[in-house]
């Protein structure tokens, strides 16, 4: 990142294969072209650190990580009524992420840093705040994925709001993601995301999308159509390199969680005014 002209379009976006992550996202922005980047940032936290300080040396955000649920409007509506205080403050979020059938190389670490890293971020996006201290469970292997285990990972923000994630890539039916926020009069659900619903014979029968894609199809036209405008006006919008890293820290404290079966405490330093 050498320069700081205004931006053009001349930009792209970038999607490595999970198996391989990116070494840096470095090498997308030194033209000084924007990019829409798939997480993680970078393959180490160290990477991600160099690429946050090589873009606040430039003087200028570069980089909108693809964490598209901040564009979904069910977890906008969470969002909203967090922001109005509609329902007072907030005490769980509750998560559960699965995936029909995960890919062959998808491990047990994977599952968090590669899965429930999305309900990570979307859980900083709608609280604001870090997570402090987190608890990892597994069960055992499902026996049509004896490779990997399902996580359930209960994580703590800095100001006492507990969320929990059930991530489990393995659950043959579809993919589905669900959201439950508690607050102190009340709560909010996502509500499923079918397009009809049928009643027939005492049974109300609506489909559950086959993938990702689906579920976010919504989400990703918004999320595309934000960072071209983020790239017209000047005013960055998305998640951030600082976002990517923050997240990425937090799955890394999972991952120690998990090896060690005991509850871990963790410190991510404040964003820097760069990125507030």
């Amino acid at each position: 990142m050498k320069t700081t002209r205004p931006p053009k379009f001349e930009k792209y976006t970038r999607k490595p294969k999970t198996d391989r992550k990116p070494e840096s996202s470095r090498r997308t922005d030194a033209p000084g072209k924007p990019a829409l980047v798939e997480k993680p940032v970078a393959s180490t936290l160290d990477e991600c650190r160099a690429v946050i300080a090589a873009e606040t040396k430039a003087g200028r955000r570069l980089i909108q990580v693809g964490f598209m649920r901040r564009f979904d409007p069910g977890y906008l509506a969470m969002k909203d009524i967090l922001t109005h205080d509609r329902l007072g403050p907030p005490l769980f979020l509750h998560c559960v992420h699965r995936n029909a059938v995960g890919p062959d190389y998808l491990t047990s670490e994977l599952v968090m840093t590669n899965s429930a890293v999305h309900e990570i971020d979307i859980a900083r996006f709608l609280f604001g705040v870090e997570f402090a201290a987190v608890t990892v469970a597994s069960p055992r292997a499902s026996s049509r994925a004896p490779g990997r285990q399902p996580q359930f990972i209960v994580l703590e923000t800095r100001n006492g709001i507990v969320v929990d994630i059930e991530a489990f890539v393995d659950s043959t039916y579809g993919y589905e993601v669900k959201g439950e926020l508690v607050c102190e009069t009340g709560t909010v659900m996502l509500a499923p995301n079918p397009a009809i619903v049928t009643r027939e014979q005492g049974h109300e029968i609506y489909a559950v999308e086959p993938d990702w894609r689906d579920r976010f199809k919504t989400a990703y036209r918004e999320q595309i159509m934000s960072w071209v405008n983020a790239i017209k006006t000047g005013k960055p919008s998305g998640s951030s390199a600082w976002d990517g890293y923050a997240a990425a820290a937090t799955a890394c404290a999972c991952i120690e969680a998990w090896r060690s079966r005991t509850r871990v405490e963790f410190t991510i330093e404040d964003a820097p005014s760069f990125y507030r």
